[in-house]
């Protein structure tokens, strides 16, 4: 069994707050984005939701510094952030894999 300081949780413990915050926003969004528009096709939900989450990590931070002055406290702007980029990412995946492998229109 692993311990809490090897593994998952250890990597987990060792990022910054606002990368974890990216990754629960940048889920949460995804996830808002799976209840908007169900797919019928669980591996192309999957890609989503991950190309979800990749965009929250890589454009959550630029995002997040346009937000930090028009947010009450940084953190509300790195949740924003990340939510919109996990919702943006999924869409923005959803339109890829229809124009490539053909779907809803």
């Amino acid at each position: 069994m692993n311990s809490p300081e090897s593994g998952l949780w250890a990597l987990w413990s060792q990022i910054g707050q606002n990368i974890q915050v990216l990754f629960v926003a940048g889920g949460l969004g995804a996830l808002a984005k799976a209840l908007v528009a169900p797919e019928g096709r669980w591996w192309a939900r999957i890609v989503q939701a991950v190309g979800g989450l990749i965009f929250a990590f890589c454009l959550g931070p630029i995002v997040a510094n346009f937000l930090t002055p028009y947010a009450g406290e940084e953190i509300w702007a790195w949740l924003a952030a990340g939510f919109l980029c996990g919702f943006a990412g999924e869409s923005s995946v959803t339109i890829l894999q229809n124009k490539l492998m053909g779907g809803r229109k």
